[in-house]
């Protein structure tokens, strides 16, 4: 699990950015990093979903699970070429959101 967010700041704009599900229904890398400066730990693997918009734009979200202190969250993160880099650089395992639908599923 990811821990800390120093390694992610190349060249990104320092400040913090709340988020949570009740009020966006997606975050942006600023708050993934937001969170991970917050002691959210952030599992290796992430789950990309691909939605097309209006059947003529694709917008891609990456699904990331985070937890603290006996919570978890999953962060719903469109995409940007900075999440793809922390993505990169990271050596996040992306999966296809299909699959974390099929585990979930067979937790239940």
């Amino acid at each position: 699990m990811l821990q800390h967010s120093a390694n992610w700041h190349s060249t990104y704009p320092v400040f913090h950015r709340h988020w949570h599900s009740g009020s966006e229904q997606y975050a942006g890398g600023d708050a993934l990093l937001t969170a991970v400066d917050n002691k959210w730990r952030v599992t290796d693997t992430c789950y990309m979903e691909e939605r097309w918009q209006a059947g003529t734009r694709l917008v891609v979200i990456y699904h990331f699970t985070l937890e603290r202190a006996g919570e978890q969250m999953n962060m719903p993160v469109i995409t940007t070429p900075y999440v793809r880099r922390i993505i990169r650089e990271q050596g996040f395992k992306v999966l296809p959101i299909a699959e974390r639908q099929s585990a979930a599923k067979q937790k239940a």
